[in-house]
């Protein structure tokens, strides 16, 4: 088998809210299901695949806060090394295997795949469970930041709603791949549309105002009928799978969808493009930005907690049917 080792920039989850044993549980899950596990590119070509995360799994060990101190003590590092040996980064080792010859066939591209879907199997499944600051697939540096995604689960534990917890990561890899392949181009269902959002999120680390409208496109495929009215119905429907609305705040959704509006009506503002420019100036445009996180962070916690639904049922959709209720006098 071929072995191919990814550098991966800062590993450490985003926040310190993150139980660092959950996440090592979690990518020791991944580990054992990934031992000679077959990946069906088509019904011809199988690629047999080892995933070695013990580096990884390691490096959150010393990055626990118990740890920390004895570990910064211990570090030989150099500062001109920072882009390419970041301190907290590691190593994720795959052994490849396959079972065609096809000189067209990307490998780099197959184990960026791989990654793609290790991010959103173990963020889904585990709060803060992946983060990649960087990571080096061939010659390219690309970052997978889990800042969006773990804020969702933060929207969560300070509201209580949606309830979102820790599931089992071997069911959440194998819906992923029965319901999300690696290999989807094309979003064209409420899942792989799922996946795309927290990618798109993840990749770019920023959030913008038109992330609330995919967020949108998402919810409404999930439990909306063509047609049916956008706020009214995901308030019912909502609720019904991810628990009732904390009555201190019932319109969580309806705030939700009037910023969606004001958005898809144009009278929002937008940001001029910053390129990791300092937040100088910044204070003109705060509000803006923390009225789009907010609903982001909402319209992402219930993206997790209707993909843990869908996870646990073992289910590609759901369905809601009305009941009527006649009582007579008698």
């Amino acid at each position: 088998m071929k072995t191919i080792s990814i550098r991966c920039g800062n590993i450490t989850p985003n926040s310190a809210e993150v139980d660092h044993d959950d996440v090592i549980f979690g990518w020791r899950e991944v580990e054992s299901i990934l031992t000679n596990y077959a990946i069906k590119i088509d019904s011809y070509r199988t690629v047999y695949i080892s995933l070695n995360a013990s580096e990884v799994c390691d490096r959150l060990y010393w990055l626990k806060p118990e740890n920390c101190e004895e570990f910064f003590r211990n570090l030989p590092f150099d500062m001109d090394n920072w882009e390419t040996e970041h301190p907290f980064g590691a190593n994720v080792h795959f052994s490849i295997e396959k079972n065609f010859d096809d000189e067209k066939w990307n490998e780099v591209k197959f184990v960026e795949r791989v990654m793609e879907q290790l991010f959103l199997v173990l963020n889904v499944a585990v709060r803060g469970g992946c983060n990649f600051g960087s990571i080096q697939i061939g010659d390219s540096w690309k970052s997978l930041h889990c800042s969006n995604i773990e804020s969702g689960w933060h929207y969560s534990s300070i509201n209580s709603w949606p309830l979102i917890q820790p599931i089992p990561v071997a069911k959440s890899w194998y819906w992923f791949e029965k319901h999300s392949s690696l290999f989807f181009n094309l979003a064209n269902t409420s899942i792989t549309k799922a996946s795309a959002v927290l990618l798109h999120l993840s990749y770019k680390g920023d959030i913008e105002s038109t992330d609330v409208l995919q967020l949108s496109q998402v919810m409404e495929n999930f439990y909306l009928n063509k047609g049916e009215p956008k706020a009214r119905g995901l308030n019912r429907k909502i609720a019904v799978v991810l628990g009732h609305l904390p009555h201190a705040n019932k319109g969580l959704i309806q705030d939700f969808y009037k910023l969606r509006s004001v958005i898809a009506h144009g009278d929002f503002p937008l940001f001029r493009p910053r390129y990791d420019e300092t937040d100088l100036g910044f204070k003109e445009a705060e509000q803006h930005y923390w009225d789009i996180s907010n609903e982001i962070d909402k319209g992402v916690a219930i993206l997790i907690g209707t993909l843990q639904f869908l996870i646990e049922n073992d289910a590609s959709s759901m369905s809601f049917y009305e009941s009527i209720s006649v009582e007579t006098n008698g």
